[in-house]
Formats: structure tokens, C-alpha cells, sequence
């Protein structure tokens, strides 16, 4: 009996380190790097009403200015009463403009930032989502209709001072979704002459309590908007997309579950967002969050560099920026941002060799949003 047991208990112990052998590890070697030439916190929690700030987002345009925005938010819930916030800098974010409030509907939820920079109509365009107060997501989910949860577009044509009317887009999201959403990092306008001008939005949605990422795009400026191509994987969820040097699209997806979960994912679309190939498996770890990939171009000219940004750890910690010059086959180099407690983030290269990476930090119900500029 006594031998029998013990058989038992080793059989229990060789399947539990099975198990726990296929959760992937980061190493904790980075590469070198220079000293960031500017750390600073562009929205600070408990400051202006707000307790918390989520969900940061970040663009350049052609005359250098940033524009950040992000979610203010009044209670420790991603449904409570959110309002989408912003700031400008005009010297690459060494000083900015006061905090605006951009839109506000009392204890409903204006969220999920996706700003893009129209290089051609020299225009800066934001999609938000706008949810009922008092619906959690599962609500939708269960209920199988997004009632509730509409799309809008607005835009600035004078340097983020003004902004037009908002615009519902919500008929671009097909009927048959139970729940969606968009964005949570920067969007962006395809450069290669046979889609040149084109938006790309990313985003994600549920069919039958599995969720799906997908795109949307337009081709007006804005106005008009189209659902783009569904990744088939069931379970991939927030997403992030680039546009490479060729005109072909990657899309670097978080892994919501699976034997691989705690992995990105990355698809490549061959038809400027129309479809999207398989999503593979890549080396690139995740707890389970948002992430940014950028290419990193230089003097407005795409590059085969890519880099990559989301809290490489098991937890949620260890901000870091992963570097590819193979669009994105491989990851061969990294760099630590911040060590400690870290979340969402988004990227935006600048005209001068330098990037900006912008990320939650602090903790997980106070958390605030911090810049820092690099150069690779």
C-alpha cells in the first residue's frame, strides 16, 4: 500500500511539472541601451478628479506635436463612470498643455482611445466606444446582442483644440457579434500606393462566448468605416498592428487562452487588412495583456524594424521593448523600461531617431501614465 502510494504521488508530481514546464519564462538578461532623455508623468492618479488613469494612447504629426489620451477614471471599475482625456505637447513631451476632458456623459463610459494621424488631410481622428453605465461586459456575452455599446469618430483639424461633432460608426460592426471593442492603443494610415491613405483600427469581439480580433478600416478619411478581416484562432483578444516596410500587415495579438497562452501571437494580412493568416505562436512572453508593436521608421520611411512593448512577465510587471529587424520573425533584442508593477502601453516614433513609449504604472486601481523617450 504504502508503495503504491508513493507511485501515485510521483506520477502526481511528474504531471504537475509537465504542466507547469509548458508556461514559457522571460529571461532576466537585457540589452544595453542609452540613458532615456526624458521620463515624465503625463497624467498622475488622484489628480483632476480622477483616480485612476487606463488605457493610454499616443500619435505624432507631421509638425511634432504629441497627443496622449487615455481613459479618467472615477472608481476602480473598467464600467463605472469613464471619461476619455487628453493632453498636447508641442516640444516632443517635455512640457504639455492642461488636461482637457474630450468627452464626458455623465456615469456612462466614453473609453477605449484609437487615435490616428491622417498624414494626408494633415488630421487627427479618434474613435472611442461609448457603453451604458451599470452593463459589464459578461452582460453582453450572455445577452448575444451588443445593444448597449455604440462606436463613434471624432476629429480635429487644428491641433487637437477643436474637435468635430461625434460621428456614429457603430453599423460597421456586424449584428451576429454579442460584444466588441476597439482600440486601447493608436491606429494607422497604410503608406504602400495600392491601399495608400487607408485607417486601420484594431479591435476584438465575441461570437458565441469565444472571443475573435479583427480590424476596421476606411477608406474616406473616417467618415465610413468597414469591418476588415477576423482572426479564425478563437481566443485572440486585444490586438496591435503595423505596417511593414513590403505593405504587408502584422498583427500582434494577446493570447486569452490555450496550451500557449501566456505567448503573443502574430498574424501577417497580404491584402491590406481583408483577411489574415493563421495566428502562430511567437517567442514574445505576455501575462495575459495589451501590448504595442510600432515599426520604427526613420524621417517618415518604414523600416524592417519593428518594436514591441508590453510587461514581458508572467504578472504584470517587467515594461519592456522587444526589437525585431526581421519584421518581426524573431525578437532578438530588449530592453527593461520599468521593473515594477506595469500594464498597457502604446508607442510613437518620432522624426529624429527617437521613439516614445507610454505605459500604466504604479498599481493595478491607481495607476498613472508615464513617457519616456528613447532612442535604439
Amino acid at each position: 500500500m504504502c508503495r503504491n502510494k508513493f507511485t501515485i504521488i510521483l506520477i502526481l508530481c511528474t504531471i504537475t511539472v509537465a504542466c507547469h514546464s509548458k508556461i514559457p519564462q522571460e529571461d532576466d538578461i537585457y540589452d544595453e541601451q542609452e540613458e532615456a532623455v526624458l521620463s515624465i508623468n503625463v497624467f498622475e492618479s488622484n489628480i483632476n478628479g480622477y483616480s485612476s488613469y487606463r488605457i493610454p494612447a499616443i500619435i505624432r504629426d507631421k509638425h511634432n506635436n504629441l497627443y496622449v489620451f487615455s481613459e479618467g477614471r472615477s472608481s476602480d471599475s473598467d464600467f463605472g463612470k469613464i471619461d476619455l482625456v487628453m493632453r498636447i505637447s508641442n516640444d516632443g513631451g517635455y512640457t504639455w498643455n492642461s488636461q482637457k476632458v474630450l468627452l464626458s456623459d455623465g456615469e456612462n463610459k466614453f473609453g477605449n482611445p484609437a487615435p490616428i494621424y491622417d498624414e494626408i488631410n494633415d488630421r487627427i481622428i479618434l474613435l472611442t466606444k461609448w457603453s451604458i453605465a451599470g452593463k459589464i461586459e459578461s452582460d453582453y456575452i450572455k445577452g448575444g446582442n451588443h445593444n448597449g455599446i455604440k462606436l463613434y469618430m471624432t476629429y480635429s483639424d487644428d491641433c487637437g483644440e477643436n474637435w468635430s461633432t461625434l460621428h456614429d460608426i457603430t453599423s460597421c460592426i456586424p449584428d451576429s457579434l454579442d460584444w466588441f471593442t476597439i482600440g486601447n492603443v493608436h491606429g494607422i494610415q497604410l503608406r504602400q500606393e495600392d491601399n495608400k491613405g487607408r485607417l486601420i483600427v484594431t479591435g476584438d469581439h465575441t461570437i458565441n462566448n469565444k472571443y475573435y480580433s479583427h480590424i476596421i478600416y476606411s477608406d474616406d478619411g473616417g467618415y465610413n468605416w468597414r469591418m476588415g478581416g477576423m482572426v479564425s484562432r478563437s481566443g485572440t483578444n486585444e490586438c496591435t498592428v503595423a505596417e511593414l516596410s513590403d505593405g504587408t500587415l502584422i498583427l500582434n495579438i494577446r493570447n486569452q487562452v490555450g496550451v500557449d497562452k501566456y505567448q503573443r501571437l502574430q498574424a501577417y494580412s497580404f491584402d491590406a487588412g481583408e483577411s489574415w493568416s493563421s495566428a502562430e505562436t511567437s517567442s514574445l512572453i505576455e501575462p495575459v495583456c495589451e501590448g504595442c508593436i510600432i515599426n520604427y521608421s526613420r524621417n517618415e520611411t518604414y523600416t524592417d524594424t519593428l518594436l514591441f512593448s508590453n510587461p514581458a512577465s508572467l504578472s504584470r510587471d517587467n515594461m519592456t521593448i522587444h526589437q525585431s529587424t526581421d519584421n518581426g520573425v524573431t525578437w532578438h533584442k530588449k530592453y527593461l523600461v520599468w521593473e515594477r508593477y506595469s500594464a498597457y502601453s502604446d508607442m510613437a516614433s518620432l522624426n529624429d531617431g527617437f521613439f516614445c513609449i507610454i505605459f500604466e504604472y504604479g498599481s493595478k486601481y491607481r495607476s498613472s501614465i508615464k513617457l519616456i523617450k528613447y532612442k535604439i
